[in-house]
């Protein structure tokens, strides 16, 4: 007689595929509640929030209440160069974060100023140096594919596409 049960791997194909963000929701939900985040998509979409360009300057840090109050205050990081600039988009600031989570959550915004370094945990990198070997290689490796390819800017497209795969992948 078979049995009517699942294996775990035919329940799971089943499902299809989910987001990689269902693996993390939880954590991150953990994460952002011990920093007083109620939603966690102030901290996780920052510039969505607040604007590419604030974003640039600041970063959310901490979200604290006071005994009794309702509203709270979001702690701000950012260099001591911008803290001036941030203190004028503060209302804004308020505003957006407000929206996002959907209620009056804060009412105050408090700018600390840490240095550039400490700002900018995950600088964004620059380009990596060139290998006149590789870049050689490169370019031959993405002619002979695209040598058939009749449009011109097509076969240009394609060639860049080829250099840029085989040397990030050299």
């Amino acid at each position: 007689m078979a049995s009517d049960t699942k294996s775990w791997s035919e329940v799971r194909r089943a499902r299809g595929f989910e987001p990689s963000s269902v693996f993390v929701q939880d954590r991150l939900r953990t994460i952002a509640e011990k920093r007083g985040f109620t939603t966690t998509k102030v901290l996780t979409a920052w510039a969505e929030v607040v604007g590419s360009s604030l974003a640039e300057i600041c970063e959310p840090d901490i979200i604290t209440f006071n005994r009794g109050a309702m509203l709270g205050k979001l702690r701000i990081l950012t260099t001591s160069a911008r803290a001036a600039e941030l203190q004028m988009h503060a209302p804004k600031i308020i505003e957006r974060v407000n929206a996002t989570h959907g209620f009056r959550a804060i009412d105050e915004i408090v700018i600390r100023k840490v240095s550039a370094k400490r700002l900018a945990k995950n600088p964004v990198p620059g380009p990596a140096p060139k290998n006149p070997e590789i870049e050689r290689r490169a370019t031959e490796f993405a002619e002979d594919a695209v040598c058939e390819v009749t449009d011109p800017d097509l076969r240009h497209h394609l060639s860049q596409l080829g250099k840029r795969i085989y040397s990030e992948s050299s």
